[in-house]
């Protein structure tokens, strides 16, 4: 966005192209993919793409074009220590809890749970960048890198993107989802590191009316004695309602017409966990394909929904109730070839949570 900077970086791949003919692009020996890569340079603003032609690109990839507008905060923080034997930083997570509509994305620069002689260190350190002690040792302020969604900056760099191309590919250590979300773009993909490291995040403002098209024929399907403009409008919210458990259901549906019954099974699914769990106000939806990698299992053999509703008893007790579901939207001829398919799915995909989570399950060998 830098326009001399820009110009500045192509006058140097200009000069060293002259010199050297292999200095940016190593493959061209090779001939490969990347020896037909040029670098194109747009210096001046994305103007507002026309609804009938679309964007004039298809694909933009940012990578940490977001997390390098972040600046460093201090947060105070509960810092009652942890013995050094005890304390094991993988397992807390650096980014700082937020509200659903907040519009801040934080990211602590250590992890929020320390030994007493690391709070000393960080309390020295704050002493001489923020001269804030006040020598209550229960608080204490922790280094973060803070992104604000409201400064107008971040806003018009969404715009731009999404003005640029109909997928924006955000390759990025801060940015989640939720803050995609609140600049009314959708989002496809959401693929989180399992690590600290940068998350992928695919998201898009194209319409998806080819997609709409397809559920509406299945519903009609359905004989459910509705209007063209209500077929239209439930096969919206069973879009919308998809991208919520994951982005990935609507773009597998959308590239084959085949998955868009998956979409409209993961979803009926959904709605009966929720009729389920009625009395639970917090849910947490999972698409486990996206998590397959994670869990040992290969895409298409792992069930579709992991449900995580955290609630408190009568008693103040904290309780989790975890739902696994696989669903098949399918024709009657298919059903006892898929319910054992669905059987297999689901026992497989119980075992190795059990598995990960109490080291020795307890095998689900009988149909369910």
């Amino acid at each position: 966005r830098n326009k001399k900077r820009l110009r500045g970086l192509y006058e140097q791949i200009i000069q060293c192209s002259g010199e050297e003919v292999d200095a940016f692009s190593a493959s061209e020996t090779t001939k490969d993919f990347m020896a037909g890569l040029r670098i194109n340079i747009i210096a001046d603003q994305v103007s507002q793409p026309d609804k009938r032609d679309g964007c004039p690109m298809d694909i933009v990839f940012s990578q940490d074009v977001i997390a390098r507008h972040a600046g460093i905060e201090w947060y105070s923080e509960d810092a009652r220590p942890v013995e050094l034997l005890k304390l094991f930083p993988s397992r807390w997570s650096r980014r700082r809890p937020a509200s659903k509509d907040d519009m801040k994305s934080v990211v602590y620069l250590c992890c929020p749970v320390q030994s007493r002689e690391v709070w000393t260190y960080l309390t020295a350190m704050a002493t001489v960048l923020k001269g804030d002690w006040d020598e209550n040792e229960a608080s204490r302020l922790l280094p973060a890198r803070q992104l604000d969604f409201q400064k107008q900056e971040m806003t018009s760099i969404f715009e731009e993107t999404h003005n640029l191309g109909n997928w924006v590919i955000n390759y990025d250590e801060l940015l989640d989802r939720r803050q995609v979300e609140n600049q009314n773009a959708r989002v496809i993909r959401y693929k989180q590191s399992a690590t600290q490291g940068r998350n992928t995040i695919i998201s898009s403002k194209a319409n998806l009316e080819f997609l709409e098209n397809m559920l509406v024929r299945r519903l009609k399907a359905l004989a459910l004695d509705l209007d063209e403009a209500a077929y239209q409008r439930l096969a919206g919210e069973f879009c919308d309602d998809a991208n919520r458990i994951s982005g990935d259901i609507v773009l597998r549906a959308a590239k084959r017409g085949r998955n868009a019954s998956e979409l409209i099974g993961v979803v009926l699914s959904r709605f009966l966990i929720r009729h389920e769990l009625r009395d639970n106000d917090y849910f947490g939806w999972y698409f486990l394909d996206d998590y397959a990698e994670w869990l040992g299992l290969r895409e298409g053999r792992i069930a579709d929904i992991l449900a995580m509703s955290p609630s408190q008893t009568q008693d103040g007790k904290l309780r989790l109730d975890i739902v696994v579901s696989e669903a098949k939207y399918i024709s009657a001829s298919d059903l006892s070839r898929k319910k054992e398919e669905s059987q297999k799915q689901l026992r497989d995909t119980l075992n190795r949570i059990a598995d990960a989570l109490f080291g020795q399950p307890e095998r689900l060998d009988k149909p369910l």
